[in-house]
């Protein structure tokens, strides 16, 4: 079985630069998935185009997911 590390990241992260992101990188952090919408009615994550820019000019892989209820 192949493992790797990743973080989740939304909105409620805030506005994360590729700064930070190359940090996230250096600790071994593999992949970013990112929420791209759907909390409470909301049809877009405000942050999501942003966490895709930084996070793949940082190196880092990407998946994202739509969040339901």
């Amino acid at each position: 079985m192949v493992r790797k590390k990743g973080i989740d990241v939304s909105f409620w992260n805030g506005r994360l630069t590729e700064k930070q992101y190359r940090r996230i990188k250096r600790d071994d952090i593999e992949f970013v998935i990112a929420r791209a919408g759907g909390y409470r009615g909301t049809v877009t994550d405000g942050m999501f185009e942003n966490n895709y820019r930084q996070a793949r000019a940082a190196g880092l892989d990407f998946g994202a997911y739509y969040y339901s209820t």
